[in-house]
């Protein structure tokens, strides 16, 4: 398993010859047998030097990960070179196009996630006015399509293609959810960074926490974040971490479409300037509530059903078995 430590002031340190973590009143003892990696995401954690050394005797490697920034840094240990073989077959795979066969079935969970959203919201919020029967066609014919490049060769060169059937449902899926929500968080395009509407101001900022645990699950994996099949890799570019977030992203939206279509948080609740809208604290604080509850609940994501949690660290082990039969 791994070993994630991410609750204010909480120490680790090492009692006979275990990891003892200990935070306010309570304590536990977790044998390093159990323990496949550790991951710290909270500045105020204190690591006694001994959980270093407990860690490279048993080869676990520990990553220390920032939310804000996004970085990652990786403590040294044995378990780099029992990493190498993982890194050859992701090395391996970027010049035969097999990973990119294989997080291909990503994008056709994240279309079938897309056409349930679409489905569920019509019954809850929808009108007679939106025209959500040609939505799910267009997916049904889009799955078609790309299942065929899962069974037969895929060259690199078909990329632009196959991203080009995701962008248009993509558009097509925006827009019908600009039909639902509540007239004042409309928006005519959905746009990343800098948000220029209320809607999108709210769905980059609950991105940003996907990308963070799908990130600790690609590190749990032994895979390198850098190396992609989907989208372009580049220096300092995660783009693993953006191949492996597209099956959650329906998740991820039904959390914001729902609380807009339910709470309905009036305008004065967002920052608007000329440049972007930002989401005012109290709708943060609330959302942020919501993820963390998502994470417990279970979601359909391909064939499987489990918690959203236990999603995050099966995808990117399971592209890591699929790669290692290729090396």
């Amino acid at each position: 398993m791994q070993l994630i430590i991410d609750t204010y002031k909480t120490t680790i340190d090492v009692y006979n010859k275990c990891f003892l973590i200990t935070k306010e009143d309570t304590k536990r003892i977790i044998a390093p047998k159990r323990v496949t990696s550790i991951r710290i995401s909270n500045n105020s954690i204190s690591i006694k030097t001994a959980v270093f050394i407990l860690a490279a005797n048993y080869n676990i490697p520990i990553y220390i990960t920032s939310f804000k920034s996004g970085e990652w840094s990786q403590s040294l240990s044995n378990s780099i070179f029992t990493q190498v073989d993982t890194l050859k077959s992701q090395i391996i795979n970027l010049e035969n196009a097999k990973g990119f066969q294989y997080t291909l079935n990503l994008i056709i969970w994240k279309i079938e996630g897309q056409a349930r959203n679409v489905k569920k919201w019509n019954n809850l919020f929808g009108t007679s006015e939106i025209k959500y029967l040609d939505f799910i066609e267009k997916c049904d014919k889009a799955i078609a399509t790309l299942k065929e490049y899962t069974v037969k060769g895929t060259p690199l060169t078909d990329r632009n293609i196959i991203m080009g059937v995701e962008g248009r449902i993509a558009k097509d899926y925006f827009s019908i959810i600009s039909q639902l929500l509540p007239e004042e968080y409309a928006f005519k395009k959905r746009t990343k960074r800098p948000s220029k509407d209320i809607f999108s101001s709210g769905l980059n900022f609950l991105y940003s926490y996907g990308y963070q645990q799908i990130l600790a699950g690609i590190l749990a994996a032994g895979l390198n974040p850098y190396i992609g099949y989907l989208h372009a890799n580049g220096r300092n570019r995660k783009a693993l971490s953006f191949d492996l977030i597209e099956p959650l992203r329906p998740v991820i939206d039904n959390v914001w479409v729902h609380y807009l279509c339910t709470n309905k948080p009036h305008s004065n609740k967002f920052n608007k300037t000329k440049r972007a809208v930002y989401l005012g604290k109290e709708v943060r604080k609330e959302i942020t509530s919501l993820w963390f509850q998502t994470l417990k609940k279970r979601v359909k994501i391909g064939n499987n059903t489990y918690s959203l949690e236990k999603h995050i660290y099966i995808i990117p082990k399971l592209l890591k078995d699929k790669l290692s039969e290729c090396i």
